[in-house]
């Protein structure tokens, strides 16, 4: 029972860091040529 609940919080965790690393990088794909010009 407990490996579960250990397994669900490291895949929530994984998708987590995923999704932050995706929103960042759109962020900066975003930001940076306007700052460019």
């Amino acid at each position: 029972m407990s490996e579960k609940k250990l397994y669900r919080s490291t895949s929530g965790k994984k998708i987590a860091g995923v999704c932050s690393g995706i929103i960042l990088y759109l962020l900066c794909w975003l930001i940076i040529p306007q700052q460019s010009y």
